[in-house]
């Protein structure tokens, strides 16, 4: 709800000027290797190019794996009568790394070294660099922001010396709608589908604005089998820049039993300031007589 660069990069430049986001996840703790992920991005308006563009570096352990993004965007935006279409894309590299020294089998032998006992997996740390490209549309207006992206357009494959690790297709929308009661009081219901070819993921969530100070909630999973965590969201903007968020999730399935939850910061700062509007008008000297 705060950070929608993240999950479609149409989104670049509608903040209005330069922004960015700082946000750490730390999910599932106290589990060992609990997944953790870092992202920064920056994005603003380019009114020459009729546009915007971003930049992202994202950083996620998960287990033995981690992986390593470093992304650039380009939108064009159309104005409508009522609201904005933006169209945009996205090119990154990706690194992603195996640490075999942490694998354990039960069959394995680690006494004098690593020995898995299995002829495909490493006892080494192993990283493979990937290309990757996403494509993305968002209608953005006061009320009403829905937007569409694909990742991974084209599927690539990530090159180890045992094995392959494919990058998949991902289809993510984002929806939100701001109802705005007065100047100081606004309601924002959102919403977040995920798509892989095989699993679906969803986060349906709401976001209350009182004045400097805001809070919410979201669900993440719509059946039964599928209901992973209830978050809690509370925060703050200070002035005309900044804004800090925390949110904890509250683990529902049986993974409960062995974590705490899942804790997120997430950090905004706004230029607030129009740039790159063009150049000042030409200077027309007019001497006088005195």
């Amino acid at each position: 709800m705060l950070n929608p660069y993240d999950y479609n990069v149409a989104y670049a430049g509608f903040d209005r000027s330069l922004s960015t986001t700082l946000s750490y996840r730390s999910q599932w703790t106290p589990i060992d290797k609990h997944p953790k992920k870092v992202h920064i991005n920056a994005h603003l308006p380019i009114y020459a190019l009729n546009g915007g563009v971003g930049i992202q570096i994202e950083s996620e352990t998960n287990g033995v794996e981690k992986r390593n993004e470093l992304g650039f965007s380009y939108n064009f935006v159309y104005q409508l009568n009522a609201g904005y279409i933006s169209a945009g894309a996205g090119i990154s590299v990706l690194q992603k790394s195996l640490d075999g020294r942490s694998i354990r089998t039960s069959d394995g032998i680690y006494e004098n070294g690593i020995d898995h006992q299995d002829p495909i997996l490493t006892n080494q740390q192993i990283s493979s660099f990937s290309p990757k490209a996403d494509i993305a549309i968002l209608y953005n207006s006061k009320v009403l922001q829905a937007g569409l992206q694909i990742s991974n357009i084209i599927p690539i494959d990530a090159n180890f010396d045992e094995f392959q690790y494919t990058y998949g297709r991902e289809f993510i929308f984002i929806g939100a709608y701001n109802l705005e009661f007065n100047q100081d009081l606004s309601l924002k219901p959102s919403l977040l589908f995920r798509y892989n070819g095989q699993f679906v993921q969803t986060n349906i969530g709401t976001l209350i604005e009182y004045g400097s100070i805001f809070g919410g909630m979201n669900v993440r999973g719509i059946t039964p089998n599928s209901f992973e965590s209830i978050g809690i969201l509370s925060g703050i903007r200070f002035g005309n820049h900044y804004t800090l968020a925390y949110s904890y999730d509250l683990v529902l399935n049986t993974l409960r039993k062995s974590t705490d939850g899942s804790h997120e910061i997430v950090f905004k700062y706004n230029l607030n300031k129009l740039i790159n509007t063009g150049l000042p008008p030409k200077v027309i000297h007019n001497p006088r007589d005195l």
